[in-house]
């Protein structure tokens, strides 16, 4: 993430934390608008503020536009790169949930998109990096059980959507 990126996400939850709690996402959702990369911004500030499902909601709503994008220009590999990175952001709050399968179900989705990626363009490094983290959260939940709770050391993180 730029330098540029980060200083907007600081001014957003800067924002945010100044209006109550049932008042954040609303605020969020003004200052980001309908923006692909701002919606990947919105779940990012709604985690780190302990929002687990609202910021699932947001990257649910930033998969269904990348979605939108990738149905509409099929050469686009963009799109492909947001809708990994948003099942993979979906999995790591599904993870730090203690909802295992569905963590397994959406980081496998990504690991196949940026796979699928990495067959068209091998050396694309948001592609490559992204299969590697997918991988990695993947091989650690293989050692948790499908339902109950899971505290590996490893400390699940979100991948930006921002390039």
């Amino acid at each position: 993430m730029d330098h540029e990126s980060w200083e907007r996400i600081k001014s957003i939850l800067s924002a945010c934390l100044e209006v109550p709690e049932d008042e954040r996402e609303a605020r969020i959702e003004s200052l980001c608008g309908g923006d692909l990369a701002l919606a990947g911004i919105r779940g990012e500030i709604l985690s780190s503020l302990g929002e687990q499902e609202a910021a699932r909601a947001s990257y649910a709503r930033s998969l269904a536009i990348a979605e939108s994008c990738a149905q509409q220009d099929a050469l686009d590999m963009g799109a492909p790169l947001q809708m990994a990175r948003a099942h993979a952001a979906l999995g790591v709050l599904w993870a730090r949930s203690d909802r295992v399968a569905e963590a397994r179900q959406e980081l496998s989705t990504a690991l196949q998109l940026a796979q699928q990626l990495l067959a068209n363009r091998p050396a694309d490094v948001d592609g490559l990096a992204l299969a590697k983290s997918a991988g990695e959260d993947l091989a650690v939940l293989a050692k948790c059980p499908d339902h109950g709770r899971c505290r590996p050391a490893k400390k699940f993180e979100l991948p930006s959507l921002i390039d």
